[in-house]
């Protein structure tokens, strides 16, 4: 086991595109770190570059403290699973196992001892002397994760390992690689664009944009999966993590009694913020008779009773999906307002579009039905216009 660390790493492509820029990630002993962004965001490249596949163009890497920037891929002691298996089809599954320590000299006992332990881990027993042509989806997964474990690497580089798999194999697998690598407790760095993988596997997820150049930087935000959901550092992060995705609103802050008020522009909507939550956010009183970004998750509305402190909005689309039911509706955001900021292009709720959770337990309304949603002020974020950054 080892650490894996990235100072400063950038990657410019020979036609001028900035994969990598200023890159700064530790990756503890024994973390399962994920990356996770659009496409474009350099996560795979980053992953290759600490593979020794990919050549950077400045920074360092290092592996349990040992430089190895430039190190040949065979000598840097990692293992890397890819997304498409890259399983040997001539090869039985004992065979796909056994060739990378064959390759290495390794005595011949200690392949058998491994590969019959690892076999029994990953509950390959009876497929060894199978090919992977004879395997199903999941069995051909477990067999590249058998081929990198049987290796005993200081490191894994997983790329997409699951992105093959149907959706209920995907989940099941899940479960069983996050519980594999609790029991091996070896140093992991995956790359996955679905968020939802991300923030069910992760101890930390570190959240990659694509960038134009090399004075920005491709690292968001890089935090515990609790911490990345519930305090995102800007609105990329907000926007991207979350399924649906957060909602975007203008709001003005303006001075109300003792507390503070949200005025939503165009529409008669006023929220009030007490005097008790905005002195828990000393910021928003800077703010006070300005803009700023509105942003709220769906599970934070709810069916109000009355149109008191409530935002009114007209039911576009009603989903009923057993347990939750969703209200699409429109508020009134400007698309420039929040596409124009960290990227623009990357982030997918920059729209009008928005979505409210509710319990389906309630009397649901119709199509074209208006309705009144309160908003559970406390949970709700705040961000600068001008940079996308948090406003605590």
């Amino acid at each position: 086991m080892a650490s894996l660390g990235f100072e400063k790493v950038s990657k410019t492509f020979p036609d001028g595109t900035v994969a990598l820029a200023k890159i700064d990630l530790d990756i503890a002993d024994g973390e399962f770190m994920v990356l996770v962004g659009p496409s474009g965001c350099g996560k795979t490249t980053l992953l290759r570059s600490a593979a020794g596949l990919e050549e950077v163009t400045s920074g360092e890497i290092r592996l349990d403290g040992r430089l190895v920037t430039h190190a040949e891929p065979g000598d840097r002691d990692v293992a890397m699973v890819f997304q498409n298996y890259a399983l040997y089809p001539h090869m039985t599954v004992r065979q796909n196992l056994a060739f990378g320590l064959e390759q290495r000299r390794t005595p011949r006992e200690e392949i058998a001892r491994r590969v019959t332990q690892v076999a029994r881990t990953l509950g390959l027993e009876q497929l060894l002397g199978r090919k992977p042509a004879a395997l199903s989806g999941g069995q051909r997964q477990r067999v590249a994760m058998g081929r990198a474990i049987v290796r005993e690497p200081a490191c894994f580089l997983m790329d997409e390992p699951l992105s093959n798999l149907d959706a209920n194999l995907r989940v099941q697998m899940r479960s069983e690689l996050k519980l594999l690598n609790s029991k091996l407790g070896v140093t992991t760095l995956y790359v996955t664009h679905d968020q939802v993988e991300a923030m069910t596997m992760g101890d930390r997820v570190a959240v990659l944009s694509p960038v134009t150049g090399p004075d920005e930087c491709n690292l968001q935000q890089c935090a515990s999966p609790a911490e990345i959901y519930n305090n995102p550092a800007n609105l990329f992060v907000a926007g991207f993590i979350g399924s649906p995705a957060m909602n975007f609103v203008r709001a003005r802050i303006e001075k109300s009694g003792e507390g503070l008020a949200l005025r939503i522009p165009e529409t008669p909507s006023r929220l009030k913020i007490d005097p008790a939550l905005a002195a828990a956010r000393p910021e928003l009183s800077r703010w006070q008779d300005r803009e700023a970004i509105l942003g709220i998750r769906p599970e934070f509305f709810s069916l109000a009773v009355d149109g008191h402190d409530a935002l009114s909005v007209e039911v576009m689309v009603v989903e009923m999906t057993g347990a939750d039911a969703y209200l699409h509706f429109e508020l009134p955001v400007a698309p420039t307002a929040i596409g124009s900021t960290l990227g623009g292009e990357a982030i997918p709720h920059r729209g009008q579009h928005a979505t409210a959770r509710i319990q389906p337990r309630q009397i649901l309304p119709r199509m074209g039905e208006r309705v009144s949603l309160a908003v559970a002020l406390e949970h709700v974020h705040f961000f600068d216009p001008a940079t996308g950054k948090a406003i605590h």
